[in-house]
């Protein structure tokens, strides 16, 4: 997957990616994963928090 253009906002993300037949939920699959990765490899806090769960993922505490 290559990615031609992006662009970050607070709450979504909008990118342009090749191939154009990438489904979108592939193709955020193919950006979370290595960079999860390489993030929790980096940052060693990042590891400790997370431990368990999810980087990308939404924990709600009730």
């Amino acid at each position: 997957m290559v990615v031609h253009a992006g662009s970050i906002n607070r709450d979504h993300v909008h990118s342009g990616v090749d191939p154009p037949s990438l489904s979108v939920s592939r193709a955020v699959q193919h950006l979370k994963g290595p960079s999860s990765h390489k993030l929790l490899s980096e940052f060693r806090i990042l590891r400790k928090r997370y431990w368990g769960h999810h980087l990308w993922a939404r924990i709600r505490h009730t």
